[in-house]
């Protein structure tokens, strides 16, 4: 909308990562998120819904043309700041911060938010039937990043001001470690599917917004089960869904 409004005042950039969502509006192809859902033994009566969900949620966003690409370590000028890329994949692929070194500012978008442990999105492919990039490890990977920045301020895209990245991310690792020892307790009891094992883990899903809570809730189960599998505690198997067990 900003892009449209200036015409031609401004040039539009981003991480090549995230190029197709920003002038696409699909971060995948429909084939690709259908076959991942299904994969996940989402219930159809629910694929319906998070297909109609999903092409409302691109109607909200005006697409545009990206000019230029960024990538780590590249220097941005920010009105009267300088600022540098930080790449901090993990939320999505394209997922940047920028760090002002003088003022010791970050702008971290999505990244950080203290009111919230972000999520660490699946990053689908349309290769292959299973995502190969480890959200969760790719996030915490970029948040070690930032902590060797050690800003002073972090400005987010949502949400408040912070000054206590330290405990910020104390708190993330915390949920993180919470959630996957609660998955290995679920599997205690036998194979699970993923949407199973989303349901049980997030038993108080919000009705109203259901669509979209099982697509974050599957989203974020399966991104913790890849780190399990790298570790060998979980085993991955693909019958006519993908079925979940202890190693």
């Amino acid at each position: 909308m900003i892009a449209k409004r200036l015409g031609g005042s401004i040039r539009v950039g981003a991480h090549k990562g995230d190029l197709r969502n920003i002038e696409t509006g699909k971060y995948a192809s429909n084939d690709t998120i259908d076959n991942f859902n299904r994969l996940m033994e989402i219930p159809d009566k629910y694929l319906d819904e998070m297909n109609v969900l999903r092409t409302f949620v691109m109607q909200m966003a005006e697409n545009c043309h990206v000019d230029f690409t960024l990538k780590d370590g590249d220097d941005v000028q920010l009105g009267k700041y300088k600022g540098r890329v930080v790449s901090t994949p993990g939320h999505s692929k394209g997922s940047v911060c920028f760090y002002l070194e003088k003022e010791n500012v970050l702008f971290s978008g999505d990244h950080i938010m203290k009111h919230i442990t972000p999520n660490a999105l699946v990053m689908l492919d349309d290769n292959h039937e299973l995502p190969v990039r480890l959200s969760q490890k790719e996030y915490f990977d970029s948040i070690a990043k930032v902590e060797k920045l050690s800003p002073t301020t972090i400005y987010p895209a949502h949400g408040e001001i912070m000054s206590d990245l330290d405990a910020i991310t104390k708190n993330y690792r915390n949920c993180f470690l919470e959630r996957q020892h609660s998955i290995i307790s679920i599997l205690k009891s036998g194979t699970h599917s993923v949407y199973n094992l989303a349901r049980k883990l997030f038993p108080d899903l919000n009705k109203d917004l259901l669509p979209l809570e099982i697509d974050l809730a599957v989203s974020e189960v399966f991104t913790h089960l890849q780190v399990l599998e790298q570790k060998s505690i979980v085993e991955l198997k693909i019958e006519k869904t993908l079925q979940v067990s202890l190693s």
